[in-house]
């Protein structure tokens, strides 16, 4: 069976989940999503978003033996700072620089190929893992220390990858801070209902050379925020720039 025989039935997939979520929000506008004035074409493209991967997995030849996934652990550190703007801003490289500093480690275990969830994940060409992000940050409110476990889905089979191995991953988990910092208390109200525990995003790039696909350089977001309302708190969201360096152990091709 060829390659795109074999991702047809998973294409399908990406058709009728987006255009039921995108009937359910025309029928019923009234769903928490557009109380928080996200215009539909940027919802369109959020939706419409897992393409991306969809299409690089079809135009794939035969992945390399060794990927991210062939890893059941990983540690990893990172250098970054606080910035101004907010996640859609950052996400188009709209990026400034405030005064706090961030510095973090973080242990990974990536589920074995043969996990039920992971085979779930694998209708979207990715890898389950579970992580555990320990970060401190030097702030203009004094010293503060979060810890922010979460579960990211992994891509790592790209065209390219004979040239530079890449994954791309997306974490999602809740976030612990010892204090607020000073970028979630500037709003309005000045956070009158400001709580330290909070939603925790991740998106990162991580880059290899093929022959070394254990040693990753990182390019990383960490984000905290109240998730549109879910967490009851009137913290400004908190988007951080960061860097790092990955080191993946525990070798299983199976």
């Amino acid at each position: 069976m060829s390659n795109k025989e074999k991702i047809f039935p998973k294409a399908i997939f990406f058709v009728i989940i987006p255009a039921f979520i995108l009937v359910l929000i025309k029928i019923n506008p009234k769903i928490a999503i557009t109380r928080h004035k996200i215009s539909m074409k940027k919802l369109i493209i959020f939706i419409l978003s897992p393409f991306f991967f969809l299409i690089m997995a079809l135009y794939a030849k035969e992945p390399p033996l060794i990927t991210t996934a062939s890893f059941h652990y990983s540690v990893s550190a990172y250098y970054g700072f606080m910035t101004d703007k907010l996640l859609n801003q950052v996400l188009r490289f709209d990026i400034n620089q405030r005064q706090a500093k961030l510095y973090a480690v973080e242990g990974d275990y990536r589920l074995s190929r043969q996990n039920k969830l992971n085979k779930i994940a694998n209708l979207i060409y990715a890898n389950i893992g579970l992580a555990l992000n320990l970060t401190y940050e030097r702030d203009p409110n004094g010293n503060i220390y979060e810890i922010n476990p979460y579960l990211r889905l992994e891509w790592s089979t790209f065209p390219w990858n004979k040239y530079v191995m890449t994954t791309l991953s997306f974490g999602e988990g809740v976030s612990y801070a010892s204090r607020i910092p000073d970028r979630e208390l500037r709003t309005a109200n000045h956070a009158e209902n400001a709580k330290r525990f909070l939603n925790y995003l991740a998106f990162e790039a991580g880059f290899a050379f093929p022959k070394y696909p254990q040693y990753q350089i990182l390019y990383r977001l960490h984000h905290r925020s109240a998730c549109f309302g879910l967490y009851q708190s009137s913290n400004s969201g908190s988007t951080a720039i960061e860097i790092g360096f990955r080191y993946l152990f525990g070798y299983n091709p199976a």
